[in-house]
């Protein structure tokens, strides 16, 4: 048999392949800025210091007057105690206490002012038609009763407990409680001297003394 030549095989050579470029990435953090610099104050701060508590002077506040036994009107009615402020400015007595000599009785709730060199009523009743005709700039209510017969006193403290003045009658005083009269400081200084009241006060139901009013010496013939 003849043979067939094979046919000759012919190959292509593939070409090299071009390389991708690949684009470089740009970076995209966050771009870093240089702050300005803070300019700092070149004087000291000056702070606020609140001043120290200084403790105000305490009011002379005086009993000038006091009605123990009524006799135109019940005493749950007409008793009556005057106060006189000695210093030279208006005090308020809010939080003042009235009572005994050992301890305080009722407190004075509201504001209650006194002028200076001027007097005011404190009274069991505010209403002159039942009291006898006082009038009245304070009413302390039934905390506070005086004792006709015996030994009794008053007293009168400022609002942190300091004892301003007081008052004592009975068997243990040279004072004695007078039906229908007050008993009256003659005296703003010392030594205090009280007397019995002489004449009514105007509008008053019959009883004597002479309250919210200084003072008046018994005209003698």
């Amino acid at each position: 048999p003849v043979e067939t030549p094979m046919p000759e095989l012919t190959f292509t050579e593939t070409p090299p392949e071009t390389p991708i470029a690949v684009p470089t990435a740009t970076p995209t953090g966050t771009p870093a800025f240089t702050a300005a610099p803070i300019p700092m104050p070149t004087e000291t701060p000056t702070f606020f210091v609140a001043p120290a508590e200084t403790s105000a002077p305490i009011a002379r506040i005086l009993f000038t007057e006091i009605m123990i036994d009524p006799a135109a009107v019940s005493d749950t009615a007409g008793e009556w105690i005057e106060v006189y402020n000695a210093d030279d400015k208006a005090a308020n007595l809010r939080g003042w206490q009235l009572g005994t000599v050992e301890r305080a009785e009722h407190v004075i709730a509201a504001d209650f002012w006194v002028a200076p060199g001027a007097y005011a009523v404190l009274a069991r009743n505010d209403d002159a038609m039942v009291n006898g005709g006082v009038a009245v700039a304070y009413r302390y209510g039934s905390s506070i009763a005086l004792n006709n017969t015996g030994s009794d006193a008053v007293a009168l403290r400022a609002p942190a407990g300091e004892l301003i003045d007081y008052l004592a009658w009975g068997t243990a005083t040279a004072l004695r409680s007078i039906p229908g009269a007050s008993l009256e400081r003659t005296t703003l200084g010392e030594p205090v001297q009280w007397v019995v009241a002489w004449q009514p006060w105007a509008g008053s139901a019959g009883d004597f003394g002479s309250p919210g009013s200084p003072y008046r010496a018994e005209i003698t013939p």
